[in-house]
C-alpha cells in the first residue's frame, strides 16, 4: 500500500529547492499549477505502478493511477493537497482511490476497491534530500458490500472488507534533470501491532521505489 500508496499505495513531497533557470519551481511529486508529472515504480504489493499527475493549483494536484500486483490490476485517482508549507517543511494530505475489476489470484474473486489516505510531514535536508513521515489508514471492500448486493453472510474465503492504520517513513532524492527518486514504506497495523499476514494476500507492508519527473 502509498497503495497500498502509496499508493496505494504514495508519497507526497516538495521540490521548492529545484528551479530551472527562471521557470517556476519544479515539483516532481506534487506538480504546481499547470505542470504535469509522470511517475513509475515498483514495490510491495505493487509489481509495477504508473501515474500521470496534473497541478490544478499550487496546492492541489490530481493523478491518474494504474497499478498491478501479483494477483490483480487496478486503476483510479490520487488527489494530493498541500495544507501548509515553508521553505524547509510541508504538511500535506493525499490518497489513492483504486478500483480492481477482478481478483482471480486472491482467495476471493470479485471486484473490490481500496484507498490509503495519509497525512504527511516533510523536512528538507542537505543537498535537496527530503525526509517525510506519514500516518493514515488503508480501507478496502468488495463492491457488492458497498452497493448492498452482499447478503451480509461471509462465506469461507469471501472478502467483505477491512480497515487498518498505517505508519510510514520515506526519502525523496533529487537526481537533477533525471527527476526525483522516491523511496516510501508504510507498516500496515492493527492498532499498535502489525496486521496479520497475509494482508490482502501479501505481507502487511506498502513499500514503493519510484522515479518521478515533471515535464
Amino acid at each position: 500500500m502509498a497503495v497500498l500508496a502509496a499508493v496505494l499505495f504514495p508519497s507526497i513531497s516538495r521540490a521548492d529547492t529545484l528551479r530551472l533557470d527562471g521557470e517556476a519551481a519544479r515539483d516532481d511529486i506534487v506538480p504546481r499549477e499547470g505542470q504535469v508529472t509522470a511517475q513509475v515504480g515498483s514495490g510491495v504489493p505493487f509489481v509495477a505502478f504508473g501515474e500521470i499527475g496534473y497541478g490544478f493549483t499550487d496546492w492541489l494536484a490530481i493523478g491518474a493511477l494504474a497499478v498491478t500486483t501479483p494477483f490483480d490490476a487496478g486503476f483510479g485517482l490520487r488527489p494530493k493537497i498541500s495544507l501548509w508549507r515553508s521553505d524547509s517543511a510541508r504538511l500535506a494530505v493525499g490518497s489513492p482511490f483504486l478500483y480492481y475489476p477482478e481478483a482471480s489470484g486472491r482467495p476471493f474473486n470479485e471486484p473490490w476497491v481500496a484507498m490509503n489516505p495519509t497525512v504527511s510531514f516533510e523536512l528538507t535536508l542537505g543537498n535537496g534530500i527530503r525526509a517525510f513521515g506519514r500516518a493514515g489508514i488503508v480501507a478496502a471492500a468488495c463492491v457488492e458490500t458497498l452497493t448492498g448486493e452482499e447478503d451480509g453472510a461471509q462465506d469461507e474465503g469471501e472478502f467483505m472488507g477491512g480497515t487498518w492504520n498505517t505508519f510510514g517513513l520515506g526519502l525523496a532524492i533529487p537526481l537533477g534533470s533525471v527527476g526525483t527518486l522516491i523511496a516510501d514504506g508504510q507498516a500496515v497495523m492493527d492498532g499498535l501491532t502489525i496486521a496479520d499476514s497475509p494482508w490482502l494476500g501479501g505481507p502487511p507492508t506498502i513499500v514503493t521505489l519510484g522515479l518521478a519527473r515533471t515535464f
